[in-house]
């Protein structure tokens, strides 16, 4: 199975390149799995239209968005403005309440609430910035992760033939 991921963070194709290939070390995803994973262009650039189609021979496209605490159907709504129609069907959407980060916050059990969780993280006492993102992909306490929606979806949508 092809599946082709688009991240709209630039530190998040590296995270979900290495999230994947530890979710494959520890068999949560199928055998067979090939990704390719591109950045985003922003969430409302006429290019998605492009990168889109330009993925159009993949078995699966998905797209990977924060809604940066806005309601997650308007988020939605907005990217399937522009995808294009012939890759609809193949086209899923994964798209965080706030931020990839809160999968980190969850995983070390921090109660991120009230806050940004990347905000959070910079003002606590592990000082995470942005591009350190990529190396908490191994880091992932999967176990603890496995309870909530975003990341459920995210092992739903890559394991479902």
């Amino acid at each position: 199975m092809r599946i082709y991921i688009f991240c709209e963070d630039s530190y998040g194709v590296e995270f979900f390149k290495k999230l994947i290939q530890k979710l494959k070390k520890e068999k949560r995803l199928q055998r067979g799995l090939n990704f390719n994973i591109r950045r985003l262009v922003g969430m409302c650039n006429p290019k998605i239209e492009r990168l889109l189609k330009a993925a159009y021979y993949s078995d699966k496209i998905i797209l990977i968005v924060d809604a940066d605490g806005r309601p997650i159907d308007e988020v939605g709504c907005s990217l399937d403005r522009h995808i294009p129609r012939d890759v609809r069907h193949k086209t899923f959407k994964l798209i965080f309440p706030t931020e990839v980060e809160e999968w980190i916050c969850i995983s070390m059990n921090l109660r991120c609430r009230g806050s940004k969780p990347s905000e959070y993280l910079k003002h606590s006492n592990i000082r995470y910035e942005k591009y350190m993102l990529p190396s908490y992909a191994d880091k992932l306490n999967v176990s603890r992760l496995k309870n909530d929606p975003t990341f459920s979806k995210f092992l739903e949508i890559m394991n479902d033939p």
